[in-house]
């Protein structure tokens, strides 16, 4: 069992994947690079930008689902819409620029127009765990765990590190090189993971 929760670290993605992509190379950096596409001028730049975020956010399943890409975070800026993403389904494939290229035409399409966009991708699973330590606790109504790591502390405190740690919609479970079906229960407590 202890060797199931070791090999967590490639599927609890609740946290986000630990590697951001340049919208512009398919190579991993370490800090998040941003694509800026030129603004069709509008009378309010902040209320186009926010008239422009709420229709995504109403379309963004059906264009995530059709470009198998998962929204992480979005949100209209000052100046830009910006938009974290990943891979969705095979969330350790590496999106393309071709992918990129489709998603952002999607965008403008159901915008009506090109608007300032500054995009980030997400790549699983390409570097040191996210989230490190026991769990202390499961919640099996919201299907998660309790991480505590106590060889790290939280900010200038004596406290802990701690994360609740849940699985996506995409998201898969290995133990020992195999995958498994659900296991958010008591069992778990006292178990190392890595997420």
């Amino acid at each position: 069992m202890k060797s199931l929760l070791c090999l967590i670290c490639a599927v609890l993605i609740l946290t986000g994947c630990n590697s951001v992509q340049n919208v512009g190379d398919t190579q991993s950096i370490p800090t998040v690079e941003s694509a800026k596409v030129n603004a069709m001028p509008s009378s309010s730049p902040v209320e186009g930008l926010e008239a422009i975020q709420q229709t995504i956010n109403e379309h963004w399943k059906e264009i995530g689902r059709r470009q198998s890409i998962a929204l992480q975070s979005s949100g209209a800026g000052k100046d830009s819409i910006e938009i974290v993403i990943r891979s969705f389904g095979d969330f350790e494939r590496i999106l393309s620029k071709a992918d990129i290229g489709a998603f952002k035409k999607s965008l403008f399409e159901l915008a009506g127009k090109e608007f300032p966009l500054e995009l980030s991708v997400l790549e699983c699973c390409t570097g040191k765990p996210n989230v490190t330590g026991k769990i202390t606790d499961v919640d099996t109504e919201e299907n998660r765990i309790l991480v505590i790591n106590e060889k790290e502390k939280n900010g200038d405190s004596d406290d802990p590190v701690a994360d609740w740690v849940g699985l996506t919609e995409d998201g898969k479970v290995f133990a020992d090189g195999l995958e498994i079906s659900s296991i958010f229960d008591s069992s778990l407590i006292g178990k190392e993971v890595k997420a």
